[in-house]
């Protein structure tokens, strides 16, 4: 991790945090969309005033037993109306002009790592808690209006999303819904290089830095209750279901003339 001091005279602080929210919809499937807030000032003087900005970012979720990522699915792609096809992750400068959208052509690339084979058949109780990774490169070109308004640095927000898919719960006692958390994501690691000058991300930034501001806060886990079956309705359930298969197979060698020939 970062130390969270800069002391090298050529390297510049980058302030930044993470946050995901969890759809309301999609039931055992949820879209879950996370941005990446980042800001640093002090930009390098130029007689041009045209700056190539280039950031690699490493962001953490931590998965609970409860959820799991498809590692064959992993990123949403939700930005198909004012993007080429493909694009599944988004960059947008949100100091000075607010307007500006650098959009897909400026190379926001992203890729999903996970360290072991993600089982997704296996239920909540059975299965295990893990960490996947999500590497982020934006490559963007800007010039002096879109940081105006920042104390003569920039923000930006990086937007992408993936589907959390809920397992199935432990039967609870009362038939009752069960609390799961979603852990937010974690900005492990960030770096910008614009010009001749480095910036790093900071671990001691605290929210007073950026005037209060509510994107810099420590994010709260995410709560979903999740419908769970009765546990005293084990065995009548086990029962049903091995007396359904049996009548089932029955029915199938009984018929299975009507549909075959024998030689």
């Amino acid at each position: 991790m970062p130390s969270g001091l800069v002391d090298d005279e050529n390297l510049f602080p980058l302030y930044g945090s993470v946050q995901g929210n969890l759809s309301n919809e999609g039931g055992m499937h949820r879209s879950f969309r996370q941005t990446v807030h980042l800001s640093f000032m002090d930009l390098p003087k130029k007689n041009d005033a045209t700056y190539r900005l280039d950031l690699n970012a490493t962001i953490l979720l931590p998965i609970k037993e409860s959820v799991f990522i498809d590692a064959d699915d992993p990123l949403v792609i939700e930005y198909g109306k004012d993007f080429p096809d493909g694009v599944k992750c988004k960059t947008t400068i949100v100091s000075g002009d607010t307007s500006a959208d650098m959009k897909a052509e400026n190379g926001c690339d992203i890729e999903f790592s996970s360290s072991e084979v993600i089982d997704i058949e296996q239920p909540s109780f059975s299965s295990r808690q893990y960490v996947v990774v999500y590497h982020i490169h934006v490559s963007l070109d800007f010039n002096e209006s879109h940081y105006k308004a920042m104390r003569g640095g920039l923000a930006l927000d990086i937007d992408y999303a993936t589907t959390l898919h809920i397992r199935y719960p432990s039967p609870a006692v009362n038939g009752d819904v069960v609390p799961i958390v979603i852990q937010q994501p974690l900005l492990y690691s960030a770096v910008v290089d614009i010009y001749d000058r480095k910036y790093t991300l900071q671990t001691n930034a605290t929210a007073s830095e950026y005037g209060g501001d509510n994107k810099w806060a420590v994010p709260q886990p995410i709560i979903v209750n999740v419908a769970a079956g009765i546990d005293n309705d084990y065995w009548w359930v086990t029962l049903i279901t091995i007396f359904a298969a049996v009548i089932g197979g029955i029915a199938v060698i009984t018929s299975i003339d009507s549909i075959s020939d024998w030689v």
